[in-house]
């Protein structure tokens, strides 16, 4: 089968096209840049150069395709706001347009748990009500992506939304793998910090169980349905002392309160624009890792067949990774 995927060349992006590729299917991939494209040489891949912004482009790449992932969002830190929305809303409308001109059977839209919100008592799930307002763009843009593409459902397009957690795992550095970025400097002694208590959740996903859900979202998710794509419920603590006891080195790890980290990474996002140059983090993306972020799968597993590899077996390979493929 054909199949359309944009955001080939990104972290999940780049496992999901090599998976389908692997077995049998031929992958129309949408790349911006084209040097990048070593990273998915596949017999079964084939490249085309464009960019979700450019609907020609995108139409001319989905021809003859039935199926489309579309896994691309912009998802870095900017102080240019308007490109979240640029990307991830006006560019996801490109898409979903495409899709009605090219007659494609079945989409899977690539969101992110975070639009869902922190958790409460329970952990959060598909049907949670937002409690707090969005911390950052990137999140908003991805809701309003979501609601259109709801909208879009009802137009005639067959669309499954998937809302990946926190992922790590094998894959290159990149803002959507950060997780596995700060488990190598745990590993080279450097990743000391941890924010307010460190008893804060989160919900850990390992990628090649991302990638499989989005592959069972495709076959058999419901029409205009979500579905969380996650792992254990774990606090920051307890994550690298597992890290240090699997790699065999546990360093002392500094608790950060939560006004003091917000107050000196807005200085150092200050300082950064000063030179011209977009900060790491802000204080807006970094409110939100002072929360709670415990997250269910319940629905993905009932629904989809979907399976979470253990925590303690996805470190493991992930650090293994890690020790075969140092970075400077």
């Amino acid at each position: 089968m054909k199949i359309f995927i944009t955001g080939a060349t990104g972290y999940i992006g780049q496992h999901l096209a090599l998976r389908l590729a692997n077995d049998g299917h031929e992958i129309h991939a949408l790349v911006r840049s084209p040097e990048k494209a070593h990273l998915i040489q596949h017999p079964n891949i084939k490249i085309f150069k464009g960019d979700i912004q450019d609907i020609d482009s995108v139409i001319a790449a989905m021809q003859g395709c039935r199926q489309v992932y579309h896994v691309a969002a912009y998802a870095a830190i900017n102080p240019d706001t308007k490109v979240y929305f640029k990307m991830n809303v006006a560019g996801t409308q490109h898409i979903l347009n495409a899709a009605l001109s090219c007659g494609v059977n079945r989409i899977v839209f690539t969101s992110t748990a975070g639009v869902i919100g922190p958790s409460g008592e329970h952990p959060g799930s598909e049907y949670q009500w937002r409690m707090v307002p969005f911390f950052n763009e990137y999140e908003s843009s991805k809701f309003i992506a979501e609601e259109m593409a709801l909208r879009y459902c009802h137009n005639g397009l067959d669309i499954v939304i998937v809302n990946p957690t926190r992922v790590y795992g094998p894959g290159y550095d990149s803002v959507s793998n950060a997780v596995t970025r700060y488990i190598r400097l745990y590993i080279k002694g450097i990743g000391r910090f941890l924010p307010g208590s460190g008893k804060k959740l989160g919900n850990y996903a390992y990628v090649h169980d991302v990638v499989e859900g989005h592959i069972l979202a495709m076959e058999k998710g419901k029409t205009g349905e979500r579905y969380i794509l996650g792992g254990e419920n774990v606090s920051y603590r307890k994550l690298f002392g597992m890290v240090g006891e699997l790699c065999g080195r546990r360093i002392w790890q500094i608790e950060i309160s939560g006004r003091l980290l917000i107050a000196f990474v807005g200085i150092m996002s200050f300082l950064y624009r000063i030179v011209g140059a977009s900060p790491p983090l802000t204080p807006e993306w970094t409110r939100k890792y002072l929360y709670d972020w415990a997250l269910s799968c319940q629905k993905a597993e009932n629904e989809l067949g979907y399976r979470i590899t253990p925590l303690q077996q996805g470190l493991n390979e992930t650090i293994a990774w890690i020790k075969q493929n140092p970075q400077k």
